[in-house]
């Protein structure tokens, strides 16, 4: 009984199960599941688009409200169900992973949305997509090589894709983009449709089956054309190899030659003239013979030779010469023989399969595939071309032998040829001989005179059978061999090099053979690869301006410009190659920057832009780039990593600006902090002089369609007088001031000039130009009022000083330049200074540039009331009205809150001091925004049990912050902050304390009084925990619950929102799903407390915390700034890894020591920087470890850290909105990784839903003996702190039952299931086998996880680059976007 095959029948999906969705492909499933559920009812499906139903009913007053499930009907419980159907419907088509996504949804359609958003995002995320997808619509075409069925998919792909995002298309647009995308072959069949049918009406279907039909029968007539004929011997009284050609062919052969011959002699000739005309012209001599009366077309000589011979040319191009060209000239013969002769024919007959010795042949060829022992298939490879002007393709270039040895190499396999051809040219060339007599022909070498080959003569042909050398080993490869031996002999050498000195006899003992290169060195290849080489293109590849821009970026500069600016972005226009130049502070405002430009520029033409091409820098490739391109239809091209080649214009127009402006610079000895203006100036003079090829214009000219002028164009940085018309001159004053030349205004018609006087760049028209003599810039700027001697003195000390090393050179040896040697390259504003105005008082960071007015607009309100330095003392702070008016206040806000009441001394009752602390409250970008004058206790004299008894208040751990953010992100709400405003003096104390009266707030009329306090005080030790005691009564008693695992933590529950609140002393953070929750809590607490603060949370604990709508993302960008200057590492060249793998670290205590207070500072700094860079977390530990006794080996493993942060300041943890709310725990153990003690170290991460939230790389306590110890040790630690987080979530109300913990060690994982005490595994302390009992209780999971994908590996041990950065990645670290 036959059986059908699996494999060619195969069923059907089942029509009573939802299609299944794993988060992959969600138009494909959203098309399947929205038929399922349509045929399962159509109702589920109106549940599904709708809502669900709601049954109501009215009042006495008139509202609706829900009608109890007890009154309702059979109809109508049939509806109420329909929901439940529809979401049990979604439920069982969805995974694990996407059903924990919507989980918490209460309806079919909150689940269906919800994935829309998901995996369509949202309106604004639609439209992007439907942009691209718009743009491969209208760009699609029919690829090369691909059938009707293959572009049918492909467009029927992106027509779906678009219309699952809401875009659609009718069928005749469908149909005209169809035929659109046709190739030009398909012009005859378009045409015809075009013609014969309708298109409005044409349905898609029948277009693809005419398509699909007219296809087939190309390939029908491609498959019965008759093959062209290759003749490789031509004779006229015997068949070639002894086979008998069909008549039609011989006829057509004939005829071919009678057309040939007819076209020479007779084509557009009258015979009855030609007759008369060589009556006429009997002088006429032919140029191939020399005899007169014939022309050299008719010369016997020629035809002769033509009857005899029969050739096959070697054609490396795909066009085919003339006739003319091709009866005239023949390139390499490949076979002579003599037409009629016997001997020959009955020859061939016998020796078929042979080899033919060809002298014209200029390369070995067959066309049977059974004589290659191997062979490589080409493309393109060329045609061979037989006598009769036809050609046979070039398939495949191999090796004939067996496949042991090789006979013969770079044999050619040729279509239709009928003869195998050996190339004597190509013998000659491999260091053979080849001796030819009258019977027989011989193959020696040339080196030792071997022979390897006899050939006998058959007719007048010289035949070899290579059969019977199959006993040879590579008979014809043995000199190539030799010359790949000496090749390797003289070290790699290259061919040509050889080649030269064998030919040249330069040298004694070298062979003289062929020295090619005719295939691939692996050695040479490892030892000397280069990059492909990129041509010049000779042709322009864009039509107009704007329709690709070339964009790049250089720099940091070492040197701040004027502005304060480190980076110059250079765009150019790739048809007029015109370039602008734009400079910019950071990396991070490119795109602002380029958006500005776009606007300007579209305008200006008229047009939008189509295309940008740039390399990866981060700062092209982000999300933010992306979208502004998509928004704008933008196609942004990328050319490949590491090769700067494919964005050449940009690169080299990089170049020679740069070249240019150090040119201009070098010139005058000018400062480089006016790097900037000299790169303005570069481009606005290449703009003008460089000369587009091809086009012959300067870009000036083919972007404004105007030659420039150039007229007024002066030297860089020579010496010129500015009228000045800005002040009130006296009758004897000069007119003029002295500058330097620094370019061309961009925007009105004027020079740039730097004002030596005022040391501000102005632009005027009324200058004057010394063009004679280059400048010499004066090095050092005094105030006027300082005195001759004074100048003087200043000048020497500043060209001592102030020159940055490297820069200086002895003066006795180039006496010439000595005034160049002091030339500052930082701005003049930073030495700027006299001895009555040092510069460690001077306020701000001078380095950042001139600050205009325009710049100050907004904050000189705000500073007009706010002092910008700290007093150290109260005498500093009593002579600043802006100080005054901060202690005033604090003194306000002790009589508001009733903290203290005047007394007189109380006798026997110690009275404890206070003293005035000041400090600036700055912003995240480290601006003052508020004086803050606070009056705070000495309470070092306070003595436990008498004046305080409990002082201990809980905060915060960090690990609650982010748990919270995650918590945020998987709920979708926003967080916020407040500030209570002095929290302490909140707090009331229980113990009898007073105080002295404030230092200059004494009262006049009781001096000798005290204060007796009522609430608490900064500086007393129980004020912590009174503030936190009030703030907790008062939360309890506004129905909030306190968290049982974090008592900082409190959670209010109403119906089904939530509102959270977590504590830090007197900062609070907050959030609710509820939007007026948040507002009723915030008015709750304004009424109880006075804040100072409120609002959405931005800065918390020194951690930048930036929302949006994708998620929240969580860096210390501004802290790691502040250290890199802190510690002068900011302009250190950058790191890709912390630590290196090669670096083990250990007492060094033969090495040098360091400042032992700088390096704890150090350390200190960085682990309060692993708050949110866990990628430092291990290093920083290891460093650590050697506070007690830093060596320099330690000092600069720590400076590596430092610059592995320079190069990654933006970098932070991102938390993704809308994930789910999984807690998965990774664990792993360096087995005695640490050098000292041999102690293991431990790592660990835990990661909620897709959020980062914990971690911690720890030495363990005692040494483990083996591996299993020490990853069993560090999966208890991991087991504690997942306990922990399992409780907290529980007050969050998420209940976990099991949390998985990843570890790599199957032993460990054994251990933790068997309690048997191994003998092994009875030093290990009790109290990490508490990871066994929770094992079996089920709250733990040890899961098993290969170490490649083991995250918690970047906590344990120093990984290679690679390594690093893909753990890094995994764990959601990455560089903030705005």
């Amino acid at each position: 009984m036959a059986t059908l095959n699996d494999s060619t029948f195969r069923e059907g999906q089942s029509t009573t199960r939802p299609p299944f969705f794993d988060g992959n492909d969600y138009a494909y499933w959203k098309t399947r599941m929205r038929i399922y559920l349509q045929a399962l009812d159509y109702e589920i499906w109106e549940v599904v688009c709708d809502g669900p139903f709601m049954l109501t009913f009215k009042d006495e007053v008139g509202d609706d409200i829900p009608k109890p499930s007890s009154q309702w009907s059979e109809l109508e419980k049939r509806k109420m169900s329909l929901n439940s159907k529809a979401m049990n419907a979604l439920f069982c088509a969805l995974d694990k992973k996407e059903f924990h996504r919507v989980s918490s949804c209460e309806s079919a359609q909150e689940i269906w949305n919800k994935l829309e958003v998901v995996y369509e995002g949202t309106n604004q995320v639609k439209e992007s997509k439907i942009s691209r997808y718009t743009r491969q619509y209208e760009l699609f075409q029919m690829e090369q090589n691909e059938n009707v069925y293959s572009m049918y998919t492909r467009f029927t792909d992106i027509v779906n894709t678009l219309g699952a995002l809401g875009k659609t298309f009718s069928n005749s647009e469908k149909v005209k983009k169809i035929i659109r995308s046709l190739p030009k072959e398909w012009r005859p069949k378009r045409t015809a449709i075009e013609e014969a049918k309708y298109l409005n009406t044409l349905p898609l279907d029948d277009l693809i089956g005419s398509l699909i039909s007219y296809e087939e029968d190309l390939a029908a007539e491609k498959g019965h054309e008759e093959k062209k004929k290759s003749i490789a011997l031509k004779a006229s009284k015997y068949e070639s190899d002894g086979e008998s050609e069909p008549d039609d062919e011989e006829l057509a052969m004939q005829a071919r030659r009678f057309r040939k011959f007819f076209k020479k002699t007779g084509e557009r000739r009258n015979f009855r003239n030609f007759k008369n005309y060589r009556e006429k012209n009997e002088a006429i001599t032919c140029y191939e013979c020399k005899k007169p009366g014939h022309i050299r077309s008719e010369c016997p000589l020629i035809n002769k030779l033509k009857k005899k011979a029969m050739v096959a040319t070697w054609d490396d191009s795909e066009e085919e010469s003339n006739d003319e060209e091709g009866s005239q000239e023949v390139s390499n013969l490949a076979l002579m023989a003599i037409g009629g002769d016997d001997d020959l024919n009955e020859g061939l007959k016998k020796k078929k399969n042979k080899w033919y010795l060809d002298s014209g042949c200029s390369r070995h060829m067959t066309g049977n595939y059974a004589w290659f022992s191997s062979f490589t298939k080409i493309e393109n490879g060329g045609d061979v071309s037989f006598g009769d002007n036809s050609k046979g393709k070039i398939l495949r270039i191999g090796n004939v032998g067996k496949v042991s040895s090789t006979l013969i190499e770079n044999v050619c396999l040729v279509e239709n040829l009928k003869h195998n051809l050996i190339s004597i040219s190509q013998l000659c060339d491999k260091g053979y001989k080849v001796i030819f007599d009258q019977l027989s022909c011989v193959i020696k070498n040339s080196c030792d005179g071997k022979t390897l080959f006899v050939g006998n003569r058959c007719g007048n042909v010289y035949i070899i059978d290579i059969e019977c050398a199959s006993t040879l080993d590579k008979c014809f490869s043995a000199l190539h061999d030799d010359c790949w031996l000496w090749h390797r002999r003289l070290g790699h050498a290259s061919m040509d090099l050889i080649s030269k000195i064998s030919k040249d006899d330069l040298v004694k003992g070298l062979p003289k053979i062929g020295f090619q290169k005719d295939k691939i060195c692996e050695a040479c290849q490892f030892g000397k690869q280069i990059k492909t080489s990129f041509k010049n293109k000779n042709h322009i590849s864009t039509s107009k301006p704007l329709e690709l821009l070339h964009i790049d970026l250089f720099g940091p500069s070492r040197y701040a410009s004027l502005n304060g600016k480190y980076y110059a972005f250079v765009i150019v226009d790739d048809y007029s190659r015109y370039t602008w130049v734009l400079f910019l502070a950071n990396k991070d405002d490119a795109l602002d920057a380029f958006k500005v430009l776009c606007k300007k520029l579209q305008n200006e033409k008229g047009h939008g832009i189509v295309c940008i091409r740039s390399d990866h820098g981060g700062e092209f490739e982000n999300h933010a780039f992306e979208s502004f391109c998509n928004n704008l239809g933008i196609e942004h091209q990328f050319s490949s990593p590491r090769t700067p080649q494919q964005n050449g214009v940009v690169e080299r127009k990089n170049r020679s600006i740069q070249e240019m402006a150090r040119t201009m610079l070098n010139e005058n000895a000018l400062p480089k902090y006016f790097w900037a203006e000299a790169v303005n100036t570069a481009c606005y003079v290449l703009n003008r002089v460089l000369i587009k090829p091809n086009l012959n214009k300067t870009p000036y000219e083919l972007w404004k369609d105007r030659k420039p002028n150039i007229g007024y164009f002066k030297v860089f940085g020579c010496k010129c007088f500015v009228l000045n018309t800005k002040d009130n001159l006296g009758k004897f004053d000069p007119k003029s001031y002295v500058g330097i030349f620094l370019g061309y205004s961009n925007s009105s018609k004027a020079y740039r000039v730097y004002n030596k006087r005022t040391l501000v760049v102005e632009e005027s028209m009324h200058a004057t130009f010394d063009e004679s003599n280059p400048s010499s810039t004066e090095k050092v700027i005094v105030d006027d009022d300082a005195g001759e001697e004074e100048q003087e003195e200043e000048a020497s000390n500043d060209n001592q000083e102030d020159a940055p090393h490297g820069i200086q050179e002895e003066h006795h040896e180039e006496p010439n330049v000595e005034q160049n040697e002091g030339t500052s390259q930082t701005l003049p504003k930073e030495w700027r200074y006299v001895s009555s105005h040092p510069k460690d008082v001077i306020l701000g960071d001078p380095s950042r540039g001139i600050t205009t007015r325009s710049s100050l607009r907004n904050t000189c309100e705000h500073n007009a009331f706010i002092s910008q330095i700290e007093p150290k003392s109260f005498e500093d702070a009593e002579n600043d009205e802006s100080w005054i008016m901060a202690m005033q206040e604090e003194l306000n806000q002790f009589e508001r809150n009733n903290v203290w009441e005047l007394v007189p001394k109380p006798k026997h009752q110690s009275i404890i001091g206070t003293k005035w602390v000041f400090r600036n409250k700055m912003d995240e970008f480290g601006v003052v925004v508020r004086n803050k004058a606070r009056l705070v206790a000495q309470g070092y004299n306070q003595e436990e049990g008498i004046d305080f008894d409990e002082t201990f208040a809980p905060v915060a751990k960090l690990e609650s912050i982010r748990m919270l953010l995650a918590y945020a992100c998987h709920k979708d709400f926003i967080l916020y902050q407040m500030d209570v405003k002095s929290a302490f003096l909140n707090g009331y104390i229980l113990e009898e304390v007073y105080v002295k009266q404030p230092p200059g707030f004494e009262n006049e009329k009781f001096p000798n009084h005290v204060y007796k306090l009522l609430k608490a005080l900064y500086g007393l030790k129980q004020v912590p925990r009174a503030w936190y005691d009030r703030l907790k009564n008062f939360l309890l008693e506004n129905d909030f619950s306190m968290g049982k695992a974090d008592t900082t933590l409190f959670v209010k529950h109403k119906n089904q929102d939530i509102l959270i609140v977590q504590i830090y002393v007197d900062d609070i953070i907050f959030g609710s799903t509820n939007e007026l929750l948040c507002n009723e809590f915030s008015l709750c607490m304004s009424k109880e407390f006075e804040m100072s603060m409120m609002g959405e949370l931005k800065y918390f604990l020194g951690l930048q915390i930036k929302q949006n709508e994708e998620g929240i993302f969580i860096n210390q960008a501004k802290y790691v700034k502040d250290l890199l200057k802190r510690f002068g590492i900011d302009d250190s060249k950058t790191k890709n890894t912390p630590m290196s793998t090669t670096t083990k670290l250990d007492k060094d205590e033969k090495g040098k020591e360091v400042d032992i207070k700088m390096y704890r500072g150090m350390i200190g700094s960085l682990l309060y920087l692993t708050a949110s860079r866990p990628d430092i977390m291990f290093s920083v530990c290891l460093c650590a470890r050697f506070q007690s006794c830093p060596k320099e080996s330690h000092l600069l493993a720590v400076k590596r850290i430092f610059r592995y942060l320079s190069g990654t300041i933006d970098i932070g943890l991102w938390y993704p909105r809308g994930t789910h709310i999984d807690l998965t725990c990774f664990s792993d153990a360096d087995f005695a990784g640490y050098k000292v003690d041999r102690k293991s170290t431990s790592g660990t991460c835990y990661i909620l839903g897709h959020s980062l939230v914990s971690w911690f790389s720890k030495k363990q306590n005692s040494v483990a003996l083996s591996t299993t110890e020490a990853e069993y040790i560090a999966a208890g630690s991991c087991c504690a702190q997942a306990l922990w987080m399992k409780q907290t979530l529980r007050d969050y109300g998420i209940n976990l039952e099991q949390i998985p913990i990843k570890c790599d060690n199957t032993s460990a994982i054994n251990l933790s299931k068997y309690p048997i005490q191994h003998s092994r595994t009875k030093h290990i302390e009790i109290r990490y086998h508490f990871l066994r009992d929770h094992v079996q209780k089920g709250d733990i999971a040890l899961e098993f996880i290969s170490t490649e994908k083991q995250l918690a590996d970047i906590f344990t041990k120093p990984l290679c680059e690679e390594q690093f950065s893909k753990i890094r990645h995994e764990l959601g670290m990455m560089k903030f976007l705005h």
